[in-house]
């Protein structure tokens, strides 16, 4: 069986907001992204190498337990010349805090 020599990359740029509702959020995002894509080719085919931009948008969801747990699922969506790449995502996360304790 022979590997498919296909490599590809997407680094996303977006502008977003979290709104909170008592633990619960939702965070809609628009943006761009930066593509690149490398195919080594096969035996009879040779190498070829894309790059490119696309619009692209996400929207998540998730709920924050404590202030410190989190779970969260988002859909990212990246356009162009006609062709849409989408992805799903799940997320568990801990939040923490860079400024230290606070003083009382």
């Amino acid at each position: 069986m022979q590997d498919f020599p296909l490599k590809s990359g997407i680094a996303p740029l977006l502008l977003g907001y979290r709104a909170n509702f008592n633990g619960f959020f939702i965070e809609p995002q628009f943006g761009f992204s930066i593509n690149n894509a490398t195919f080594e080719g096969f035996d009879d085919v040779a190498p070829a190498k894309t790059q490119g931009g696309s619009v692209m948008w996400a929207a998540g969801i998730g709920y924050v337990f404590n202030n410190k747990l989190e779970v969260g699922a988002r859909y990212e969506s990246a356009s162009n010349d006609g062709s849409t790449m989408g992805l799903f995502g799940l997320r568990l996360g801990y939040n923490f805090s860079l400024n230290g304790a606070k003083k009382q």
